[in-house]
């Protein structure tokens, strides 16, 4: 993670006096572009850390790892969308999850539902590790404070996965549905549960 934001200061660093050359926008899209591309490679790299982990195999791994990066839906990887950044920061989360850094596997899992809003689906690896830690000082242990102690911060680590898209769904909220009458409000925003994200998607996409 040092390396990503030693990257993205060091792009900042040379891409910033190319706006008076090609112009704002193009900047943008150069950045994005170069941005998607190394957190590709980090993707990769961390895909190849959690395979090894789980195979015991490194060059079964390694093939798991080439496969990836040459899989149909690459092009998503490469061009100027969150697919790349998503998948760095879900991996990584879970490659932390796994090597015993709960406490930022828990932060990725969170930032990875700012790259996109199915990033609360990493919620359930860290339901996952709680229920099977509280089965072993349940079941194992026998020790039924520690169950509970483990149960309330794995609810905490949850929720905190979910604070990214509860957010954006309130911001949405916010600035589309507040402050207007019944009549010029979109339909989500009657919804019991106003979710901006399944009306864009349901109508738009």
């Amino acid at each position: 993670m040092r390396f990503c934001l030693c990257f993205l200061l060091a792009l900042s660093f040379f891409l910033v006096p190319l706006v008076s050359v090609i112009g704002h926008r193009a900047v943008l899209a150069l950045a994005g572009y170069l941005v998607n591309n190394v957190a590709f490679v980090l993707a990769a790299v961390y895909f190849y850390r959690v395979s090894v982990i789980i195979l015991k195999d490194p060059e079964a791994a390694f093939q798991a790892s080439i496969l990836f990066c040459f899989n149909p839906a690459s092009i998503f990887y490469s061009s100027l969308y969150t697919e790349s950044l998503y998948a760095l920061l879900s991996l990584g989360g879970l490659y932390y999850l796994i090597s015993g850094a709960s406490n930022v596997a828990v932060l990725l899992f969170a930032l990875s539902g700012c790259a996109r809003s199915n990033g609360v689906l990493n919620a359930g690896y860290l339901c996952f590790q709680t229920l099977h830690q509280a089965y072993d000082a349940v079941f194992l242990k026998k020790r039924a404070c520690s169950a509970v102690k483990v149960l309330i911060v794995g609810a905490l680590r949850c929720i905190c996965s979910f604070i990214p898209f509860i957010a954006f769904q309130a911001y949405g909220y916010y600035n589309i549905c507040h402050g207007h009458s019944l009549d010029e409000m979109r339909p989500w925003c009657k919804a019991k549960i106003p979710l901006l994200y399944s009306y864009i998607q349901s109508h738009y996409c």
